[in-house]
């Protein structure tokens, strides 16, 4: 399942990171990246890696654009044994016509070519940036913004008008977090069982897991998106109380930023994103995938705890049982 949609939200540095972390899993005997360290001096050179006494060195672009040739000529004249351009977006016409005539001094790696090799030397950046790309998480991580969006306006407690909605709410959110909670539960086990120097298995898994995330999307999400969206236009100081319960109750640890930057839609996502699918730890790739998946299970059920905190208040306010 690879598609350039997982570099949409991502930057030349995005890109650079995920080839160190895949190049110092190949086992060079030295990876240095001179963009992040040493960028006055890079003469063309991205990345650049020993092994054996040979040397292999990489450049990469979003998209390349006639001014960018200067820097792929250079790369083209470096002495390495290997030299390797990174392409995400297709690039000017110009380029393109470079491109012909160098390409038996370097080679063009497209997102396909650079996501078999992200995906064969374990990079666990790029893992992230796969779940972040899913639709099913871009759903997640959409209906916490809009909530979240809603929080300078004044609280309101549930009212009786809401209730249909917000059951339809309760509804959708039990959905994703009971498919995430099974998504967990399945996978759990067999992905510590299998020969983990089995590309092709990884592949396998990996791909299996992302199609299961779109189901949920289709299925669940989708849906809960739209309803926020129709929350939100209506009732937003609903939406501002929910925020209030749920800082005020759970354990959404480092979502208190959100509600302190809302003005700042930069640090808005970053937070939100970090909170649903956080920056790899030092795991193996199935203890990170693994790891992606309870965490994920454990923010749905946040959500849906979230909805039941304001049912329980609206039937406390109503001299009703709580359940």
């Amino acid at each position: 399942m690879c598609s350039a949609t997982v570099w949409e939200d991502r930057d030349e540095n995005d890109v650079l990171d995920c080839l160190e972390e895949a190049c110092l899993n190949v086992g060079y005997d030295s990876v240095y990246n001179r963009h992040k360290y040493d960028k006055p001096h890079e003469e063309g050179i991205d990345i650049e890696c020993q092994k054996f006494g040979e040397t292999t060195v990489l450049q990469a672009k979003v998209k390349p654009i006639k001014n960018d040739i200067k820097q792929l000529r250079k790369l083209s004249c470096y002495a390495a044994n290997r030299r390797i351009y990174v392409y995400i977006r297709n690039p000017s016409i110009s380029f393109k016509k470079e491109m012909e005539s160098l390409e038996h001094t370097v080679e063009f790696w497209n997102f396909r070519h650079l996501h078999d090799f992200l995906i064969t030397y374990r990079s666990l950046l790029y893992l992230r940036f796969l779940f972040l790309s899913s639709h099913m998480v871009k759903n997640i991580t959409k209906v916490l913004h809009d909530i979240f969006s809603c929080c300078e306006v004044g609280p309101r407690k549930l009212e009786s008008l809401y209730l249909n909605d917000w059951w339809t709410f309760k509804d959708r959110t039990v959905k994703i977090h009971a498919s995430l909670q099974y998504l967990e539960s399945f996978w759990k086990d067999h992905i510590f069982t299998i020969d983990r120097h089995d590309v092709n298995e990884f592949k396998r898994i990996f791909e299996s897991i992302l199609f299961s995330f779109k189901l949920i999307a289709e299925l669940s999400s989708k849906d809960l998106v739209n309803l926020v969206l129709k929350i939100k236009k209506n009732n937003p100081g609903l939406f501002s109380e929910y925020v209030n319960v749920v800082l005020g109750r759970s354990n959404w640890i480092g979502m208190g930023r959100v509600k302190r930057e809302i003005r700042n839609e930069k640090e808005v996502i970053k937070t939100i994103d970090a909170w649903v699918v956080p920056p790899p730890r030092r795991d193996t790739e199935y203890s990170q995938i693994h790891y992606y998946l309870e965490n994920l299970k454990n923010v749905s059920k946040a959500i849906e705890d979230g909805v039941d905190w304001l049912f329980q208040d609206y039937l406390e306010s109503q001299n009703l049982p709580t359940y």
